[in-house]
């Protein structure tokens, strides 16, 4: 305990030190015409979730902090709470007892008692503050989504240190995707490298190159989501088109064989056969998957259904409803056709 308490200490004093020296190059920065400093500390992020011992989305042993906000709104997304920046209020049901507290504690007349359904919100009017949740002894109703601070935050990471370093594990960045808070998520990657924690991103990579590189040269692991080859089926289902990605996952494709900085470069592909991606699309897609050269290998995840429950939670519909997790052997087909072609391919079972 003291060990770590005085490791907690030192960072916080490194930490000052370092702030006060980002603040002295921002400030000789905008001094010569610069604009905003070459390096600019974002002192809070919008997070939604901390997750410690984790055994996935890198190796070893991992602690997953997912960020608020993506830049797209994937019809099948696992977590819809991360989906928005601003932080919403998720009903569960199930565990309402009808005691009336929340009702009676929002200041927005946005709950409402219907019979045999507990206590509704009103999407329309509820602002999110929060006051529902913090009245909500049985968290049936909890607000997703907090501002945390670096301190905070390297504090909660530093506790696992010990685990990084016996399994070889460490921390990812996800969401939601961490990019779009590219200053904070830039900041803690750095931390964490100054530290000796290995690190990992996992990404859209719907953002401006600059900080795709940037975030990614700080990591030994990027996992980057291909979402559908086919522009028209990319746009559909996630309401962006995919030729920033395309083009950003090229040019850092260059960039790490040039700098030859020894981070795994994973491409995930979120598989749903005939609706994100056809044989035919498949098939086109070895092109463009053979092309990069720093690539270890491409992640098929076959479609799961494990975030259902949190649509009717946050009020919003889920697309897919009742349709049936997927196995490694209904995508078999389509990681043939990246094996043929000469890729190493992983499928990833639930």
């Amino acid at each position: 305990m003291k060990i770590i308490i005085k490791k907690l200490l030192t960072f916080q004093f490194l930490y000052a030190l370092y702030f006060d020296y980002v603040k002295t190059i921002n400030k000789s920065a905008n001094n010569k015409g610069f604009g905003r400093g070459v390096l600019f500390m974002k002192k809070t992020a919008q997070v939604f979730n901390i997750q410690r011992y984790s055994l996935h989305d890198g190796p070893g042993i991992r602690t997953l902090v997912f960020f608020k906000g993506c830049p797209l709104k994937c019809a099948w997304c696992a977590n819809p709470e991360g989906l928005h920046r601003t932080n919403e209020v998720r009903y569960i049901t199930q565990k309402c007892n009808s005691c009336a507290n929340c009702q009676q504690a929002c200041p927005q007349d946005a709950i409402t008692a219907i019979a045999g359904a507990g206590f509704a919100i009103d999407r329309a009017k509820c602002v999110s503050c929060g006051a529902c949740a913090t009245k909500c002894y049985r968290k049936a109703k909890m607000l997703s989504g907090y501002e945390i601070d670096f301190t905070e935050l390297m504090g909660k990471i530093l506790k696992d240190k010990a685990y990084f370093e016996s399994s070889g594990g460490g921390v990812t960045l996800g969401g939601g995707d961490p990019l779009m808070q590219g200053e904070f998520a830039q900041e803690l990657l750095t931390l964490c490298h100054s530290e000796g924690i290995k690190t990992a991103i996992e990404t859209t990579a719907f953002c401006s190159f600059e900080t795709y590189r940037n975030c990614a040269l700080l990591c030994d692991t990027v996992f980057t989501d291909f979402k559908a080859f086919d522009e028209q089926k990319h746009l559909a289902l996630t309401g962006v088109s995919n030729k920033k990605i395309m083009d950003n996952i090229k040019q850092l494709d260059k960039v790490l064989l040039e700098q030859a900085s020894g981070a795994e470069f994973i491409i995930r592909i979120p598989l749903l056969p005939e609706i994100n991606f056809s044989l035919s699309d498949m098939q086109e897609a070895t092109d463009f998957l053979k092309s990069l050269s720093s690539v270890k290998y491409i992640e098929i995840l076959p479609f799961h259904n494990l975030g259902e429950s949190k649509y009717q939670q946050l009020g919003m519909e889920y697309q897919f409803e009742g349709k049936d997790n997927l196995k490694s052997s209904d995508v078999k087909e389509y990681a043939d056709i990246l094996g043929r072609a000469g890729l190493t391919v992983k499928v990833t079972d639930w």
